[in-house]
């Protein structure tokens, strides 16, 4: 396997990525019942994506505490397509927004 400058490969770190958003999710599957937990809204739909609020490059990003489980609806149609919104509601969260 190569190694550029001394850091991990990346098809190794994306397959760490994958294992640890696995784990996560499976997690937040649990805490949410499959239930869509987008705030403030009493949504009744089944939760079919997980989202995560950090960018996938941010050392916590599959944190738990840092991801929802989400209808599709909200995920894409609401969060996504509101950045300005989502941000001010903390649905997105900029890196410096959370320590590493």
């Amino acid at each position: 396997m190569k190694v550029n400058d001394g850091m991990v490969p990346q098809k190794a770190r994306r397959a760490q990525f994958e294992r640890d958003f696995k784990a996560a999710k499976a997690r937040v599957r649990t805490r949410s019942g499959g239930m869509c937990e987008y705030p403030g809204d009493d949504c009744q739909r089944a939760a079919t994506e997980c989202h995560h609020k950090l960018p996938r490059q941010h050392p916590r990003t599959n944190d738990p505490d840092f991801l929802l489980d989400l209808c599709s609806h909200h995920h894409h149609e609401v969060i996504h397509k509101y950045p300005e919104e989502s941000y001010r509601q903390g649905w997105l969260l900029r890196w410096e927004d959370v320590p590493a």
